[in-house]
């Protein structure tokens, strides 16, 4: 009596519940959840509230897709109206907490947070609403154990039937055994003769059909040999595809590097370009005149002074491009760069100040203190190498260690 007093009150129960869990798990897992106002949920649930990402769709045509916590909409999530509105940002208890919202002119605009704290009473409000929510799910979950007891009734009013259709069977195998041993049925396949007592035509007929056998089974062995042979050719084709398709992405992402690096190459000249353009040729020369004070002119113009006018073009190059290290560090000192030294800016600029170091150099023996040096050692200009008797086998950075 207890029993069906407790059946017909969850039968009650489950006329009136205003909630339904369509799929899935809707207590503590993933599932849908559809509400007497037509509202549904598909997502995550945690104590049979709606808690973590899911999307909730009402009859008016809103769409959510974000994050729950408690029940409530609150954290970061997407709302889309049927107008064709729709605002991106946080939540907090069903309220905006600021975000944008966008027309469907593409026009966006930013929403302030509409959250305001929950009084005492709608505090109690949510407590009361909370407690029912938990009463209507355990209503359901009590409802889901006698739906289970039933179906379990079911199947034992199934199992039953299947017993009496199997004794049935059973009595019917019966009689059919003992008609047979009555001999009302058919006799019996009469046994095979021995294969010599055989007639020539019944051995024909056995050999064809064992050919055939044989046949069919060869053919059996060759499909299934072919199937493999595909199965294998298809495996090499996807493999080979997936390694040109990764070979495709690293000559893209190769390509994609060097263009990059071209790109920004191309950047650093031109801006060393607009640096050297910006140069005037005071700032250029006072740059050799930086290099050229590294040399003991003294010293340079006596050793020069051992060779004719002739040698002294190639001694004076010899000595600037000694002078290359000198040249490369006060050109980064000046203009501030030193990744850019092998670009062709880089360079050009490099020869045009060492060719006006070379012509600081030249110049330096037109100066009157080297003609003054000159006469006061007794030296003429045009042949200063045989007035001295220099040997020629000694080599320019020989002569510079001697002075």
């Amino acid at each position: 009596m207890k029993k069906l007093i407790l059946l017909i009150t969850l039968c009650f129960f489950s006329t009136v519940s205003w909630a339904e869990c369509v799929e899935g798990d809707c207590v503590n897992g993933l599932g849908t959840r559809i509400n007497g106002s037509g509202d549904k949920y598909v997502g995550q649930f945690r104590n049979g509230k709606r808690n973590g990402q899911g999307t909730m769709t009402w009859p008016d045509g809103r769409e959510y897709v974000g994050n729950f916590a408690g029940g409530v909409i609150k954290g970061f999530g997407t709302m889309t109206y049927a107008d064709g509105k729709k605002y991106v940002g946080r939540w907090r208890n069903n309220l905006k907490s600021g975000g944008t919202k966008t027309y469907p002119s593409g026009r966006s605009s930013w929403v302030e947070a509409e959250y305001r704290p929950v009084t005492a009473a709608e505090e109690r409000l949510r407590k009361r609403a909370a407690e029912e929510e938990q009463r209507r799910w355990a209503a359901e979950r009590v409802e889901a154990a006698a739906e289970e007891r039933l179906r379990k009734v079911a199947e034992e009013q199934y199992d039953v039937s299947a017993v009496i259709i199997m004794w049935l069977a059973g009595a019917l195998l019966v009689y059919v055994i003992y008609l047979l041993s009555k001999g009302k049925v058919s006799r019996a396949r009469r046994p095979e003769k021995p294969y010599h007592q055989r007639s020539e035509e019944q051995r024909q007929l056995d050999k064809k059909i064992s050919d055939e056998k044989r046949a069919e089974t060869a053919k059996k062995l060759l499909a299934e040999k072919l199937a493999r042979e595909k199965r294998a050719k298809k495996i090499a084709e996807q493999t080979l595809a997936g390694k040109l398709a990764r070979e495709k992405s690293a000559k893209k992402l190769a390509e994609q590097t060097l263009a990059e690096k071209l790109a920004r190459e191309k950047r650093a000249d031109e801006e060393l370009s607009r640096k050297i353009a910006k140069l005037r040729r005071a700032e250029r020369l006072q740059l050799a005149k930086n290099v050229i004070r590294q040399v003991n002119l003294k010293n340079f113009h006596l050793a020069v002074s051992f060779y004719g006018e002739d040698e002294r073009d190639s001694l004076l190059r010899e000595e600037n491009e000694s002078l290359n290290d000198h040249y490369q560090k006060e050109i980064k000192n000046f203009l501030g760069l030193s990744d850019r030294t092998e670009s062709k800016v880089w360079i050009d600029f490099s020869e045009e100040i060492k060719e006006l170091g070379m012509s600081l150099l030249t110049k330096s023996l037109e100066s009157e203190p080297f003609k003054t040096m000159l006469e006061e050692k007794g030296l003429e200009p045009d042949n200063v190498g045989q007035s001295q008797k220099i040997e020629k086998s000694k080599s320019w950075d020989e002569l510079k260690k001697e002075l």
